[in-house]
């Protein structure tokens, strides 16, 4: 365990008694994020929204999404597919759990969409989507971000992908 930021399982082992004994709901680890190739520039750049990407919203059916601590690699959803490093570190600031109808306006400007039948047009019927089941009152998870690193330091990046226990093989970060 590293207890100091990277590895938050005490915790995830207690939020995931509250949830399932009280909302039915299973706990679902995330130890990297994947997103599509224009998020990249919205780190930096911003959306069209004037929003910068700051945050990203998770879902899976019955299960309350969380990191597995304050730090994870960001990679690029096919990079990763075909096996390369991350393209960088994002720290989190918070995490919120609740039905995808209570999110802010805020928190849904921050992961590039307009407004909320925007965000639920591009997660449910904008073609390629995997969120088929996803309504208003589905529990979603959103992470926001202190902080977006495109360039961590061979040290912090091992650091970081040793903590998270990666199921890939850093080819010499």
């Amino acid at each position: 365990m590293r207890p100091k930021f990277l590895d938050e399982s005490i915790t995830i082992e207690h939020i995931a008694l509250v949830y399932e004994t009280a909302h039915s709901q299973k706990i679902s680890v995330d130890r990297m994020l994947l997103f599509w190739p224009h998020h990249f520039e919205s780190f930096e750049h911003g959306y069209d929204n004037g929003y910068k990407k700051q945050g990203t919203l998770r879902y899976k059916k019955d299960h309350i999404r969380v990191p597995f601590g304050m730090q994870l690699p960001v990679f690029e959803s096919q990079e990763f597919k075909e096996g390369k490093l991350p393209r960088g570190i994002a720290t989190i600031e918070y995490v919120v759990a609740c039905p995808l109808n209570a999110i802010t306006e805020e928190e849904l400007l921050m992961d590039g969409f307009e407004n909320k039948e925007d965000l639920l047009w591009q997660m449910t019927e904008m073609e390629g989507r995997y969120y088929a089941d996803l309504t208003p009152d589905s529990m979603v998870s959103y992470y926001k971000f202190k902080d977006y690193n495109p360039r961590p330091s061979k040290k912090e990046l091992i650091k970081v992908l040793e903590a998270t226990q990666p199921p890939w093989e850093p080819k010499n970060p």
